[in-house]
């Protein structure tokens, strides 16, 4: 079977996976899926170009700066991170629908473009510490382990990153999250102990979907996340002792 290119998700946490795919399919144009929501259509991609055009004929779309709070209409854009609010023709009035968006570019004459970031909700805060979806996953970056099974989660009064990589230290792991102000302010007063690493086998990507699952989510709602605020998932995973 011949393949010219491949339509993936490859923003937000699938973007660590690209590579892989690449590795499978050398040669193969891969092109990044747009923002696609049950609520509404959001981008669309052209290939060759990061990101994806804002489907400005679709819907009426604002969007929230999260530097300053200000709501803006397209038209008023500049390059930063949003909160997505939409107003459908099917009902919804200036609905949040949950997602952040990084603005690329914007263009006098046409469409802005666009990428997903993450979902609005997923954060994870004991003390007030305020670890973010994109903060965790910077932080597998800098330890050169975003591209294997990666979920921090709280444990106690510690976090814990499950993962396959078995070349990080609780050190190293609590020395990259104590780059976050809330973080390391936290750990200073003592209400967070140091962040530890488990070591896990098997498949750890499909203990953690079942596990959603069994809580009442669909599979096809899942996706891959570095953080998670949900405990306990020692006893979902096969840890190396």
């Amino acid at each position: 079977m011949l393949f010219r290119s491949i339509s993936c998700w490859a923003d937000g946490s699938a973007a660590s996976y690209v590579g892989r795919v690449r590795e499978y399919f050398p040669g193969v144009a891969i092109q990044p899926k747009g923002l696609l929501a049950t609520e509404c259509f959001v981008s669309f991609p052209i290939m060759g170009e990061e990101g994806a055009r804002l489907s400005v004929r679709s819907h009426f779309f604002e969007f929230r700066s999260l530097e300053t709070g200000e709501i803006v209409t397209a038209d008023r854009l500049k390059a930063g991170a949003y909160e997505l609010i939409v107003t459908t023709g099917g009902g919804f009035y200036r609905y949040c629908i949950g997602d952040i968006v990084q603005v690329l570019a914007v263009y006098p004459d046409a469409p802005p473009r666009l990428r997903f970031l993450r979902r609005a909700g997923i954060s994870s805060d004991l003390f007030g510490e305020k670890l973010t979806e994109d903060f965790v996953r910077g932080v597998c970056e800098r330890l050169g382990i975003a591209d294997v099974f990666c979920l921090l989660a709280p444990e106690g009064n510690r976090y814990c990153l499950y993962t396959v990589a078995e070349h990080i230290t609780s050190k190293e792991l609590d020395d990259a999250l104590r780059e976050s102000y809330h973080y390391q302010y936290c750990r200073q007063l003592g209400q967070l102990e140091e962040a530890v690493v488990v070591t896990v086998s098997g498949n750890p990507g499909e203990n953690y979907i079942g596990r959603l699952v069994a809580e009442g989510m669909r599979a096809g709602d899942i996706k891959p996340a570095y953080l998670s605020a949900r405990s306990g998932w020692g006893d979902f995973f096969e840890v190396r002792r």
